[in-house]
């Protein structure tokens, strides 16, 4: 029992003891790691056990998948540095005794010789780098092979015609490509041939044969629309190019033209903002890249991507002001906005946020995304809103960080992407849901996004 009373020992136990239970608070209290009740106990740990601790948590961060491996290097490693920051204590305690029985009885104890902590340290800390470099390379080369195998993030989606396929951008490198991707998994299509350059929001027009998207090539720097057959053959730029202007979100109408949102500013007006496209209003234009006009002059600060109700006469987007989210509804041949309109969700912020609306197929309602504050971070989920009576019906339920939602064309489906951190406070990983608007049922489509 003396033995394991000594420091080395309690100092190992005690670690031992404070990292499975840090673990299980965490497991619990389900709430991000950092800032529910768990975040004390991780945050001595972490300071703890450094560098141990710098670099594994570095790993669950960013969301790896095997995160585990870090997990268990961490509690090993760390317990086996607090061993030795034990058995140091115990030199330094036994060299102070031998010293003091020295100066009272001044006689020399059979162990006097000094504690040698550098020879521990070295040893520890080059154990140390050892395991953090195999780590690092280990999650490296398993983040590239996964990489490989289901490609980058998802930016945009878009529903086929049929509804059997998606058109999504994924990012490649430095890059981002369309591909068309069935619901039942599958590697995908590539539709473009660009070989860099930014693709994404891509939209079929109405009878299937055509698709627009926006395109960023490396050498300029603001974002065009190009239009291409449905197959991917015969790609052409809409129209000139606009000096100082990026144009986005492109959406075929019914009556004959194409409608698209057009930002005339990238960049920030606060030093702590990150930079983003603003003074945003929406345009028209002929097929052929002919009159191209504006619908609103409002220079927006910010808008979500727009909306055709079904039968062409209104657009929708949702606007941010200073009372939060508000949805616009125009119609096509006005330039007035018809409604305005502010849903109200459970247990939202301050200010509403919306992260997408889309008119449903009869347009008697929206479908949309909406934020309510959760434990450490906004929920997104899915709300359905009369256009008529202003209610709002929920849809799901504790979705987390949502993204791009997008409708089926028989407005019977919904899909959109949840992201997660399965240990972290930042969403690294999505995968995309897919959302039967009769049922209320989600299920899991066999498409990720990666890292």
């Amino acid at each position: 029992m003396r033995k394991l009373s000594q420091p080395r020992y309690l100092a190992s136990a005690l670690h031992i003891i404070l990292f499975a239970t840090a673990w299980a608070v965490y497991a619990v209290s389900g709430a991000p790691m950092l800032d529910g009740p768990s975040g004390k106990l991780f945050s001595t740990l972490i300071l703890a056990d450094m560098p141990i601790s710098v670099i594994a948590f570095g790993v669950l961060f960013f969301g790896s998948p095997y995160a585990w491996v870090a997990i268990l290097l961490w509690g090993a490693i760390g317990t086996l540095w607090w061993y030795f920051l034990g058995r140091f204590m115990e030199g330094i305690v036994r060299h102070f005794r031998e010293r003091r029985a020295r100066h009272i009885y001044g006689s020399q104890p059979p162990s006097s010789e000094p504690p040698r902590p550098g020879i521990w340290g070295l040893w520890v800390a080059g154990g140390a780098a050892a395991m953090a470099v195999s780590l690092v390379t280990f999650v490296w080369t398993q983040n590239a092979r996964e990489k490989d195998e289901h490609g980058g993030p998802i930016t945009s989606i878009t529903f086929s015609p049929d509804g059997q396929s998606v058109v999504l951008s994924r990012e490649q490198g430095d890059s981002t490509f369309l591909y068309r991707v069935p619901l039942t998994g599958g590697p995908g299509t590539r539709l473009t041939s660009a070989t860099m350059g930014v693709e994404s929001a891509a939209a079929y027009s109405p009878d299937g044969k055509h698709i627009a998207y926006v395109y960023r090539s490396p050498q300029n720097q603001h974002s065009h629309i190009f239009v291409m057959d449905a197959d991917g053959n015969n790609t052409h730029p809409l129209f000139a190019s606009v000096e100082d202007a990026d144009d986005l979100f492109p959406k075929f109408a019914r009556n004959g033209k194409i409608y698209f949102a057009r930002s005339t500013f990238f960049g920030n007006y606060s030093p702590v903002a990150r930079p983003a496209h603003h003074d945003w209003d929406i345009y028209s234009t002929d097929i052929d890249g002919q009159n191209v006009r504006p619908l609103t002059h409002d220079r927006f600060y910010e808008i979500s991507e727009p909306s055709l109700s079904a039968d062409g006469s209104k657009i929708m987007f949702s606007t941010e002001t200073q009372a939060g989210s508000q949805l616009q509804i125009y119609a096509l041949d006005s330039d007035a906005p018809l409604v305005t309109a502010q849903p109200h969700v459970p247990n939202e912020p301050k200010s509403p946020i919306y992260a997408g609306a889309i008119f449903s197929p009869d347009g008697r309602s929206v479908i949309l995304l909406a934020a309510s504050q959760g434990r450490g971070l906004f929920s997104y989920d899915v709300y359905r809103m009369d256009l008529a009576s202003k209610t709002v019906e929920q849809l799901t339920t504790a979705s987390g960080y949502s993204t791009l939602l997008c409708l089926s064309p028989d407005g019977k489906r919904a899909a959109f992407l949840r992201w997660t951190s399965t240990h972290g406070t930042m969403p690294t990983v999505s995968r995309m849901y897919l959302l039967d608007l009769a049922t209320k049922q989600l299920v899991a489509a066999p498409i990720s996004g990666t890292r």
